[in-house]
């Protein structure tokens, strides 16, 4: 079984670093609860300079459908769709998976 990861980065705007953390610590807590892992990590060179990304890691697709139909994860993203004023301008989310070499 390969992992499942989530990429997602945020280009965030000017005072938004402290909402988009709260939310993040929130996101944790949830995926490790269904077993994943979550790194949040800034961009320190190149186009993304700034931004901020947030990857959650599963073992496989088993804990990440655990992890998605989880209700609190369904409240949480509900509750960030909703806000008409999100603390970031964009973002781009992936899901990558594992490819054995």
């Amino acid at each position: 079984m390969s992992a499942i990861r989530i990429g997602v980065n945020f280009r965030v705007k000017p005072g938004g670093y402290a909402e988009l953390f709260e939310s993040a610590r929130a996101f944790k807590k949830v995926v490790e609860r269904c077993g994943g892992d979550y790194l949040v990590g800034r961009v320190t060179t190149g186009v993304d300079t700034g931004n901020i990304i947030v990857v959650h890691t599963y073992p496989g697709y088993a804990a990440f459908d655990k992890a998605s139909s989880d209700p609190e994860m369904q409240r949480l993203l509900q509750t960030i769709y909703s806000n008409g004023n999100p603390p970031y301008e964009s973002y781009v989310a992936n899901i990558i998976e594992e490819v054995p070499l």
